[in-house]
């Protein structure tokens, strides 16, 4: 018979860790959606594309910064937050990293 473990806490799940974390995976899903659009018209889309593509840098910071700051939640456990952190500075370096490419070309 397996042993149950019972943790009695009065810890909760950050849910402004969650908000980032979702926010993280649908920026960076809108990312390679983007990537995929533009080498499939091999690189002929309009400018309200790159203005879809700017606005979604500035929400992937603004999802950095809300990730950070629920890291300093107090009574919450911190596996959303520490993920959606992660996954938000990855979005935010694919993001960035299209732009200083784009600018050197």
């Amino acid at each position: 018979m397996a042993r149950r473990r019972f943790q009695f806490t009065k810890k909760k799940h950050s849910k402004r860790g969650i908000v980032a974390l979702a926010g993280a995976v649908l920026l960076f899903v809108l990312f390679w959606a983007l990537i995929a659009l533009a080498y499939m018209r091999k690189g002929q889309l309009s400018m309200y594309y790159g203005s879809i593509g700017v606005i979604a840098l500035f929400l992937s910071i603004a999802d950095f910064v809300l990730a950070v700051s629920s890291m300093g939640q107090e009574e919450t456990f911190q596996f959303y937050p520490r993920l959606a952190a992660a996954f938000s500075l990855l979005t935010l370096l694919c993001w960035a990293g299209i732009y200083i490419i784009g600018f050197m070309v």
